[in-house]
């Protein structure tokens, strides 16, 4: 009966084959007994044979419905475990979303900020190169912008070169480039 068992794959195939070899055998015994009582030479082998293949076909049903018991008990496990996977994901997911949409976000500002900073540094020069400045008495260099507000320098001596940065809080640092190249504060 095992090497059957090993030819048959799936469980539910073994549990209908040890139960129907059950009932059969069941069958069976009630036939003898019906015979026995009708017929006092009955082989007490073959009954003894029956009884025995009973009682195993029986121990073999309920060992493969405690093993179904427990293979259900670790498909719903699993599924519960995919279950909260999926979730993760999905969490994962839409934190890269938001996240990716942030550093986009940052990126536009820094695109802006860096125009910016190359708007004002064009400005600069061109007002430096237009002349459209003055001197006051403190030695401070007021540079008139079109939109009115003065941009006020205070140079030690000429101005060679120029950049100008804008910072996080939105203040402008133009800096002055000296001939070795080293930058300091002007503004």
């Amino acid at each position: 009966m095992g090497a059957l068992f090993a030819r048959i794959g799936s469980n539910k195939d073994r549990m209908m084959l040890v139960f129907s070899s059950f009932l059969c055998n069941s069958h069976m015994l009630r036939m003898l007994q019906s015979e026995r009582s009708n017929d006092a030479g009955a082989s007490p082998f073959m009954t003894s044979w029956l009884r025995s293949s009973v009682g195993s076909s029986t121990e073999e049903v309920q060992r493969l419905l405690e093993e179904r018991k427990q293979l259900k008990e670790k498909d719903d496990k699993a599924s519960l475990e995919i279950k909260k996977l999926k979730e993760e994901i999905s969490t994962l997911s839409q934190n890269l979303k938001k996240l990716k949409s942030e550093f986009e976000e940052k990126d536009r500002k820094i695109e802006t900020a860096e125009a910016h900073v190359a708007s004002l540094q064009k400005q600069s020069a061109d007002l430096l190169l237009d002349g459209n400045f003055t001197m006051d008495g403190d030695g401070l260099l007021m540079i008139m912008q079109d939109c009115g507000n003065p941009i006020v320098l205070n140079p030690s001596r000429a101005l060679r070169s120029s950049s100008a940065a804008l910072e996080d809080d939105g203040n402008v640092v133009v800096t002055e480039l000296n001939p070795d190249c080293s930058g300091r504060g002007i503004l």
